[in-house]
């Protein structure tokens, strides 16, 4: 990954952060931080910014592909996690 883009990504991620010490349940904040950590090799922290999001807005279509997607790539869908059904 060309050291520009991750250099945009590390400001992407710092505004975000800034939006969440104004509002830690900003859903797309808390979405765009998971998918940012995810693109930048961050798997686990990724995976806690999704737990956050899905805390907040469980049924959000847009989060839920996203953490499907996640969990897909990291190939987590052998663990059960709380989303799973029985």
């Amino acid at each position: 990954m060309p050291t520009s883009y991750t250099g945009r990504m590390d400001e992407a991620l710092a505004a975000m952060s800034e939006v969440l010490k104004i509002n830690p349940r900003h859903i797309d904040a808390l979405t765009s931080s998971a998918m940012l950590l995810g693109n930048m090799g961050k798997k686990e922290e990724a995976g806690k910014y999704f737990e956050r999001a899905l805390a907040v807005a469980p049924k959000n279509k847009f989060l839920l592909t996203n953490y499907a997607n996640y969990l897909a790539a990291n190939e987590k869908f052998r663990k059960p996690s709380r989303f799973t059904r029985a």
